[in-house]
């Protein structure tokens, strides 16, 4: 195994072809990034660097890009510890094949000199704003409730409003009404079980928050669009958690650069399996009853066996049969 791993990985130009064949057909590119600690003295790209749990560890990175309309993870690169995420970008987008990119990204890429780098490279991005950002005019929310600006997402009412910045880029800002009530009612419970911490006059001042994100785009299409497309997210950072609860690969125990990329286009290969059993139970209606890692385990312990020279079921517990039956799996 070890042998084949180094082999996988000692070569990249097959992999990319790969990816290829998913990756470089949509201008729009939904990505993700993380870091996955290895204490192995070996490895080039290994530098400290705070990681995604806010720890000081040795670190590489790994990009993903994902397909827009299903979530497929098409391409992915690794890159040194210390490099930013933007900095990665136009490279991966170069190998990938991706033409007239539209970066869809998570709030914790942007800061000005992301910005920057994206509009040098000619590259149109969304990417929302946390709400501490001095970008965001908060007192646009108390009108935006009573305004006649909404439409409906997923049986949701989503206000908006937007105005432009410099450099050609707009603010778009958003109230989803089901999430305002919710944020209320939680702080409520928080004023009730925490008084300590949580007050009336602290509720006022959060109340403007509730149910509402900022966008930053220079892509200036209407804010339903652009609302839809950023909400596209929603379904890789479910993914994208599998890299690291199901496939377990937040830590690499590789002590060779030919091995870990090989390793990692194992692990590619695996996510895009992940992905495909995730579509089957959506598919099927039964992701609430069912995980991914449920539909893993029930399967691999449903086995055949050869008793006198006939291949039988090995007897199964209720649990699996039952998904099989849910799931309209025969096995023959």
């Amino acid at each position: 195994m070890a042998s084949l791993i180094k082999d996988l990985g000692r070569n990249r130009q097959p992999i990319v072809d790969y990816m290829k064949q998913i990756s470089g057909d949509d201008p729009l590119v939904l990505m993700d990034a993380t870091s996955i600690v290895s204490y192995s003295d070996n490895l080039t790209r290994v530098k400290n660097g705070i990681t995604t749990d806010s720890t000081f560890e040795p670190i590489f990175n790994l990009l993903y890009f994902y397909c827009p309309d299903n979530y497929m993870p098409a391409y992915y690169r690794l890159f040194d510890g210390n490099l930013k995420d933007v900095t990665m970008v136009t490279m991966a987008l170069q190998e990938s094949g991706y033409k007239n990119a539209l970066i869809i990204a998570d709030k914790g890429f942007y800061s000005a000199a992301n910005i920057k780098l994206l509009e040098n490279a000619n590259l149109q991005y969304i990417i929302p704003l946390k709400r501490n950002s001095t970008l965001i005019k908060k007192t646009r929310f108390k009108k935006m409730k009573d305004s006649i600006n909404k439409f409906i997402f997923e049986d949701r009412v989503i206000c908006f409003d937007s105005y432009s910045v410099p450099g050609k880029k707009k603010i778009y800002l958003y109230i989803d009404e089901v999430l305002m009530m919710a944020e209320s009612r939680d702080y409520t419970k928080r004023m009730k079980n925490h008084p300590e911490n949580y007050n009336e006059i602290k509720f006022k001042e959060q109340s403007l928050n509730f149910g509402s994100f900022a966008i930053i785009t220079n892509r200036l299409d209407d804010a339903e669009e652009v609302y839809i497309n950023y909400k596209s997210r929603c379904g890789v950072e479910l993914l994208f958690d599998g890299v690291k609860n199901i496939l377990g690969n937040d830590y690499t125990y590789m002590h060779d650069d030919h091995a870990l990329e090989g390793w990692m286009f194992i692990n590619h290969l695996a996510l895009q399996v992940h992905h495909k059993i995730y579509r089957f139970l959506k598919e099927k209606q039964l992701l609430s009853k069912y995980s991914i890692r449920d539909f893993i385990e029930y399967l691999v312990a449903i086995r055949k066996v050869k008793v006198n020279d006939e291949w039988v079921l090995e007897p199964a517990i209720d649990k699996q049969m039952k998904m099989l039956k849910d799931l309209s799996i025969s096995i023959p």
